[in-house]
């Protein structure tokens, strides 16, 4: 639906070029404490990634719920 599910996580990274492998493309790893995520239901959601408030990439989140 679009809507935010807490405040947004900010992460200022300055990514760096490996020496020994210049032709790779640069990545980042970030983890995020969800722990407190508020789930009611079985949904799929998505973390948007955003770089200077353009979405660049979106990883998804699939919530199932638990078997009875």
């Amino acid at each position: 639906d679009g809507r935010p599910l807490g405040p947004p996580a900010r992460v200022d990274v300055t990514p760096q070029q490996t020496p020994q492998y210049p032709g790779l493309p640069v990545s980042v790893q970030v983890v995020l404490n969800i722990r407190d995520l508020p789930i009611e239901r079985a949904q799929s959601l998505a973390f948007a990634v955003l770089v200077d408030g353009h979405e660049v990439a979106s990883v998804p989140l699939h919530i199932i719920a638990p078997p009875v």
